[in-house]
């Protein structure tokens, strides 16, 4: 029996390329370096295990260690709440990148002109 290998779903509107996890990982390692706090001190402030926080930065694979490549949102919420940041859902000040961004992109100017029909 031949083993199925797990690939990660690729979102139409949410694909970060060639990057083999979620950018927001990215994003919470610069908050923890310009906060200029260790493993620890984040598990204290935030509640959330060592381990766990471990996992999302650490891209070292093993036997035994899989990094994580996508974080559970409320572990996200937890961990930017925890060092006195929040997460807000804005408008990009670009238009989104995707396969079917022309299609994206005339479907937004349909509604915004009142035609709701989808190309």
């Amino acid at each position: 029996m031949v083993a199925k290998t797990s690939e990660l779903k690729r979102y139409k509107f949410y694909n970060w390329g060639t990057l083999d996890h979620d950018p927001i990982i990215d994003q919470m390692r610069t908050l923890m370096q310009d906060e200029h706090l260790s493993y620890a001190k984040l598990a204290e402030l935030t509640g959330l295990s060592p381990t766990t926080i471990n996992n999302w930065f650490n891209r070292t694979r093993t036997k035994t260690h899989k990094p994580t490549m996508r974080p559970m949102f409320s572990s996200v919420m937890t961990y930017t709440r925890g060092l006195g940041y929040d997460l807000r859902i804005v408008k990009p000040e670009r238009r989104v990148a995707a396969s079917t961004g022309v299609v994206f992109h005339r479907n937004v100017a349909a509604k915004a002109n009142g035609n709701h029909t989808s190309v």
